[in-house]
């Protein structure tokens, strides 16, 4: 039911070559009233958690080039926060598994 050409099919088209660059996304919308920011100030805060930048968001936005939604859309600021790995059986502390001989 949800066009070829949509925002979401784009990032996400659930077919098996797609699978393996899937991320973990959550937007928030937000809204500042005039008062405080002098102007309207609306917008969409993307936040998404993968294990590789190039295989996950990355690889997305390259499929969302081109989309219609670019027309509406004024992207400005951003970054990359990385994360240490969380504690699994065994690990004392966070990373251990990143600095762990193998």
């Amino acid at each position: 039911m949800i066009p070829l050409d949509a925002h979401i099919r784009r990032a996400n088209p659930r077919t098996a070559e797609s699978d393996q660059y899937r991320i973990l996304r959550r937007g928030y919308s937000y809204r500042r009233s005039p008062e405080v920011a002098g102007t309207q100030d609306v917008g969409h805060i993307f936040i998404c958690f993968q294990r590789d930048v190039d295989r996950g968001f990355t690889t997305i936005q390259r499929r969302l080039a081109g989309e219609a939604l670019e027309r509406y859309t004024l992207p400005f600021g951003g970054g990359y926060y990385f994360v240490l790995p969380g504690i699994s059986d065994g690990d004392d502390y966070l990373g251990r598994s990143m600095v762990q001989s193998v």
